[in-house]
């Protein structure tokens, strides 16, 4: 009986050992979600509301409960989780641990959350809600753009951007098209030679140093003009075309600024560029590629067009 009570426990011990980890989570970038660190809960669906925050929602103005932002664009309170083993510093799917609202706030509260009774509907309301979240850091974020020696396009770093083609002219600058010399729209130089003027790249959320594909940015030229205009890119109509000119404005993500905001979009195996911005929930705007359209002046004007202009992006 003793051998047998003895192997048994071996078996048990053998079984505890060889046991693996539950898989760690991972954020947006693909790295690990560490204990300590801030990071703020987003949902994946979009244009149904922000990240999660902190609000009274009673009769009294505290305690403060967990809500969700109402705008897709606000990114709600940052928090830090600590697992139930405080000296792990990765934290694991489906393990116990707390959640910490990192920030202060006009109540007397630990910020931890908590789960309490308040009134049947709303208990079950808030376990349907959880349910229907998704963390951001399980979001499987989009590729990120490269240069054409293969390196990541990183916000504020200033790029040129050229046609893929060859001897169908060159880079990206501003131009004179209209009757008047001024604003500047942005234009394709005429020979293949030029690489036009640099310009940088914002995402909707000016944090983010890579560049991804289809999200919302601001392109912004580097170099200054005889005009008096931001060398911002925004859209808009002019004779009949929707055209991209640059005296739009930076940030400020919303329906006001829809039309400044871009995106560089997967084509075959390089990359045009798209007007179909997602910072407006409520917003139905026109969508569409950009490609080249000669003016009356025999520029080549950069508007909304059926043949997306194939583009590559190099380091200035």
């Amino acid at each position: 009986m003793k051998t047998l009570l003895l192997l048994l426990l071996f078996s048990t011990i053998s079984l505890c050992l060889g046991q693996s980890s539950p898989d760690p989570v991972r954020d947006i970038d693909g790295d690990l979600v560490r204990s300590g660190t801030d990071y703020y809960i987003l949902p994946v669906f979009r244009g149904m509301g922000g990240g999660l925050t902190l609000a009274p929602t009673r009769n009294e103005s505290c305690p403060l409960d967990v809500v969700q932002e109402p705008q897709e664009v606000d990114n709600g309170l940052p928090l830090t989780f600590t697992p139930i083993d405080p000296k792990k510093g990765v934290i694991r799917e489906s393990t116990d641990l707390n959640i910490i609202f990192s920030a202060s706030s006009i109540c007397i509260q630990s910020n931890v959350w908590n789960l309490q009774y308040v009134h049947k509907m709303k208990t079950l309301l808030f376990l349907l809600f959880s349910t229907l979240i998704s963390l951001s850091f399980g979001q499987e974020s989009p590729d990120p753009v490269r240069d054409i020696e293969g390196n990541l396009v990183r916000s504020g770093t200033d790029y040129y951007i050229l046609p893929v083609f060859r001897g169908r002219g060159g880079g990206l600058t501003l131009a004179s098209t209209r009757n008047e010399s001024c604003p500047l729209d942005v234009v394709q130089e005429g020979f293949e030679l030029e690489l036009g003027l640099p310009l940088t790249f914002t995402p909707v959320n000016p944090k983010k140093g890579v560049i991804r594909e289809s999200t919302d940015l601001n392109i912004i030229f580097s170099a200054s003009t005889t005009c008096i205009q931001s060398n911002v890119w925004n859209l808009e109509e002019y004779e009949g075309q929707l055209i991209v000119s640059a005296h739009g404005v930076s940030g400020n993500p919303g329906r006001e600024t829809i039309s400044n905001w871009f995106k560089i979009a997967k084509y075959e195996n390089d990359y045009k560029l798209v007007f179909c911005p997602t910072v407006c929930n409520f917003c139905k705007p026109v969508c569409g590629d950009l490609g080249i359209k000669i003016a009356e002046n025999g520029s080549r004007r950069l508007a909304i067009s059926v043949v997306p202009f194939k583009i590559q992006f190099r380091k200035a």
